[in-house]
């Protein structure tokens, strides 16, 4: 019998094709918190803290204890006892089961998989992953944590649409309705995300917004959110972000006309996807580059660019990718 956990939406169970809805709201808050650390142990006052926050009951404890039990005891056949269980243990509570089962832990593992693809192999994986949202995360569930926590789950969720909408875009040209949809629900999460003194997850909801305005035209506005996001990025060691928010302020730049700014930033980015190992995208940019370099008349400098990005595809096996660079390349060229 398969067992899987929803929090992308309504908190439930679901067990072979029936669907358990766990008792009171706090109850269902209860299996929330565990699920998100699914497999680790959550400290007993943590718990009790991401529950009630700072003004929990007097029996807080027992009540919880309580919630605990009911819970296990929605284990009602011999192998939903054997997929899940709620162990208590020294450091805390933990819920033990395939992390798999859980949708959110499946989501994160499908678009992980999909940054390490090619855009053909990533588009199955992302197509994978996004339908796993029903809804807004714990969906009718109230406590301070999880109101934040719900907050870093949409900026998430928005990004991977983002990186999803930017594969169709390679795909049928345009989508700019793509970009215009995101918007209004990148201004709201950053809106949360100030609210809440996260710097993370504003860095990222800047660097996101950079990209949309970039890929809008509207590229004074991109610059200036990529320019906010930087210092952000720098200081909590993004490598990551700060690679692709060098690489939007490259597209504008060179969409800007200017290409001196718009080599320097490509450089960046390429410095920063080089040391962190994302080898696709330090691929793409140096296409980029040698494109760049062409538009200036730098020919060597174009060919040096494009062979470089030729050995990384082919290394990745990224055919369609390395097919396109040979084409850019002289006839007579040894690659």
């Amino acid at each position: 019998m398969s067992i899987g956990f929803e929090l992308l939406g309504d908190v439930v169970i679901r067990s072979g094709t029936s669907e358990i809805v766990p008792g009171s709201p706090r109850q269902r808050c209860v299996l929330a918190l565990l699920l998100i650390d699914v497999n680790r142990p959550v400290a007993m006052d943590t718990l009790i803290e991401r529950v009630w926050g700072a003004t929990p009951p007097r029996q807080a404890s027992a009540t919880l204890y309580s919630y605990i039990a009911r819970l296990r005891a929605l284990r009602a056949t011999p192998s939903e006892q054997e997929a899940w269980d709620i162990a208590r243990t020294p450091a805390g509570y933990l819920l033990r089961t395939d992390e798999t089962s859980v949708d959110l832990v499946l989501f994160r593992s499908e678009v992980d998989r999909a940054r390490t693809m090619t855009p053909e192999e990533a588009k199955e994986r992302y197509e994978r992953a996004l339908p796993l949202w029903r809804g807004r995360p714990f969906a009718g569930l109230k406590s301070n944590w999880l109101d934040g926590y719900r907050l870093t789950l949409d900026a998430e969720h928005l990004g991977v649409r983002l990186e999803y909408n930017e594969l169709l875009l390679d795909e049928v040209h345009v989508r700019l309705n793509a970009y215009e949809s995101v918007l209004p629900h990148f201004a709201e999460a950053l809106d949360g995300y100030r609210q809440l003194g996260d710097q993370v997850g504003d860095s990222n909801i800047l660097n996101g917004t950079g990209w949309a305005l970039a890929r809008l035209g509207r590229y004074a506005e991109g610059a200036d959110h990529c320019r906010q996001a930087l210092p952000l990025l720098q200081h909590h060691g993004d490598g990551e972000d700060q690679a692709a928010t060098w690489d939007t302020l490259g597209y504008i730049a060179r969409h800007t006309g200017g290409t001196e700014r718009a080599l320097h930033a490509y450089g960046q980015a390429l410095l920063h996807f080089r040391s962190i190992g994302n080898a696709n995208r330090e691929a793409d940019t140096w296409s980029k580059l040698g494109d760049l370099h062409a538009e200036r008349d730098e020919d060597a400098r174009a060919r040096e660019a494009w062979t470089t990005a030729l050995t990384l595809y082919l290394r990745q096996g990224r055919s369609a990718a390395a097919h396109r660079m040979t084409a850019k390349l002289p006839p007579d060229h040894p690659g």
